[in-house]
């Protein structure tokens, strides 16, 4: 049997020889409640990355990363996942989707770019999306 998650699980992004770990901004997590038909539910909204660049952009983790492949990995694998990118510092910038292969790994290519992950889950006793946004920089 699987447990129920509560909360989003941590994601862990390895390139070369770096690993960060990262957690979930916003999240809807829902698992069965006491009585019929009934549904716990948590939602959660959390700032945006961009909120605190606009703020003071020295507040903004930049990772430095080596290699030329990155790799997500998370405590339970999602059954979706969805990843996008713009390059950091460009304001007005749209997300490009990136192609993720199914063992969650995608090239890196060089410069400074600001990803989002959008992860979910479908369990038989619990379901949930989190979106998690980093900064990387090679």
């Amino acid at each position: 049997s699987q447990s129920v998650l509560k909360s989003p699980p941590e994601m862990t992004v390895t390139c070369g020889d770096v690993s960060i770990s990262v957690f979930s901004g916003d999240f809807t997590m829902t698992a069965p409640g006491k009585g019929c038909w009934r549904k716990d539910t948590v939602i959660t909204c959390a700032s945006n990355p961009s909120d605190i660049f606009f703020v003071d952009p020295e507040l903004s983790d930049i990772y430095e990363v080596s290699g030329h492949t990155l790799s997500l990995s998370f405590p339970v694998k999602p059954d979706e996942i969805m990843v996008s990118r713009t390059p950091y510092l460009v304001l007005d910038g749209e997300y490009e989707d990136v192609a993720i292969s199914e063992n969650l790994t995608f090239p890196f290519e060089d410069g400074t770019w600001w990803y989002m992950i959008t992860a979910s889950w479908d369990k038989t006793n619990w379901s949930g999306e989190a979106s998690y946004q980093i900064i990387l920089s090679k």
